[in-house]
């Protein structure tokens, strides 16, 4: 397991609420960057690039059922539902970046 590496740095700002019925973890995370000229996040002239500014990633996790109170809230919503992962949005814009040049 030693030779495992990253590949990319992720930053992004989190803000989480926890419900305990059901467990319920909704986080919001927002002003998504990934790091361009160094792979040691402490680094300090690790150069961090935006790729969400104003777009927040909204995260509802829970175990055994998602109340109906936050389902009501949840379905007032206008954004589209699907499974991100800000690790692969970061490394396909890393990838955009080294074809590229942006």
């Amino acid at each position: 397991l030693t030779s495992l590496r990253p590949r990319v740095i992720v930053d992004y700002r989190r803000e989480a609420l926890i419900y305990p019925f059901g467990n319920v973890r909704i986080t919001f995370d927002k002003m998504l960057s990934t790091c361009y000229n160094t792979l040691d996040m402490f680094d300090e002239n690790a150069f961090y690039s935006p790729i969400y500014q104003k777009e927040i990633i909204l995260e509802v996790k829970f175990d055994n059922y998602l109340p109906d109170s936050i389902q009501a809230a949840l379905q007032g919503l206008s954004a589209p539902r699907m499974s991100v992962s800000k690790y692969i949005i970061c490394c396909d814009r890393m990838t955009e970046v080294k074809t590229h040049g942006f």
